[in-house]
């Protein structure tokens, strides 16, 4: 998965699929970002809203919006 946000310049960045349209990425990839859109491997492009973001971690949580069947949060043992 990749995750561009659009700021002056775009951006570029990967991020995990956590929970139901939940992704985690990093905040330096979004931090001041004017439009945020996650694309898949299966190339599919969703908008994103920045949900939080910890700039001290560097850690960022997106809501993907839209229809987000088929998307599978990472496999937990």
């Amino acid at each position: 998965m990749a995750i561009r946000a659009k700021q002056r310049e775009q951006g570029l960045g990967s991020g995990i699929i956590v929970g139901d349209g939940l992704v985690v990425t990093n905040n330096h990839v979004v931090d001041q970002a004017d439009e945020v859109k996650v694309a898949t491997y299966d190339n599919r492009q969703f908008d994103a809203t920045v949900v939080g973001a910890d700039p001290k971690s560097d850690l960022a949580l997106l809501r993907i919006k839209g229809n987000t069947a088929g998307l599978r949060p990472l496999a937990t043992r």
